[in-house]
């Protein structure tokens, strides 16, 4: 059997090697993405136009005009980094993201809306619903702590490469409304922090799918129910809840 501390480094090294994956596909020039009125898709480089029509070189270097009245959806060289395989990455705009984490004795589910400001920076706010647990013995036997919780955040993402990958450093602090479990007499809301190291996988749909491989941490502090027959009192308790988490996601965009 494997054991985690290998699987986390193999994630690792597969992400640093997509940094130099990426920095070695630039995106095309000018390059955009037609829609049309009939169902059909228009890839190329813009090469002239204004609001009205549109010059575009196409893969074949032959040039075609595209008036606006037959677009039903246009992704342009300022909003969408476009690559020699028709995929794609955005640039800027409201993206919605959904996601899942796994790590020992931890469970996330998160969903959050952000705005691309531009090819290196996004901000967001969102919402997630997380579990941890913790087992510890004192002198009265075994104790188990079992914390579900509803964390809203903000995060930030920053981008450190223009390639087919996109490689980012992610932060995220949240308020983290703590709630009781069985077992838990009484438990307080508190804070969570969680800085993440992902890559973001072009595509050629609106989908996108990213990795992620962070660090969380949540605090909950509260009183635990003493079960014993010689027990006296209830148990405090106040802990981190630290865990390297391994993220999948999808990025949704317009």
């Amino acid at each position: 059997m494997v054991k985690k501390p290998y699987i986390y480094l193999l994630l690792t090294v597969l992400l640093l090697s997509s940094i130099t994956y990426g920095q070695g596909n630039i995106p095309i020039k000018n390059g955009s993405i037609f829609w049309l009125n009939d169902g059909s898709k228009i890839i190329g480089k813009v090469i002239e136009g204004d609001e009205s029509t549109k010059k575009v070189a196409i893969i074949t270097g032959d040039t075609v005009s595209i008036p606006s009245n037959l677009t039903k959806k246009t992704y342009l060289s300022d909003e969408i980094s476009l690559f020699n395989n028709a995929k794609f990455h955005y640039k800027k705009g409201f993206l919605f993201n959904m996601s899942l984490g796994f790590a020992n004795n931890h469970f996330n589910s998160d969903m959050s809306i952000n705005k691309r400001l531009n090819n290196k920076l996004e901000v967001g706010l969102g919402v997630g619903f997380h579990y941890n647990s913790l087992t510890f013995r004192s002198p009265m036997g075994w104790h188990f702590i079992d914390v579900p919780s509803i964390p809203f955040f903000i995060q930030s993402k920053y981008f450190l490469n223009e390639g087919k990958r996109l490689i980012y450093l992610k932060g995220k602090i949240g308020y983290v409304n703590n709630y009781s479990s069985w077992g838990i007499e009484s438990v307080h809301n508190s804070i969570m922090l969680e800085g993440s190291f992902g890559v973001l996988f072009s595509s050629h749909k609106k989908f996108k799918h990213y990795l992620e491989l962070s660090q969380y941490s949540s605090n909950a502090y509260g009183k635990l129910r003493s079960f014993g027959f010689n027990d006296i009192s209830d148990i405090s308790f106040n802990t981190w809840f630290n865990r390297i988490v391994v993220t999948y996601g999808i990025e949704i965009g317009r």
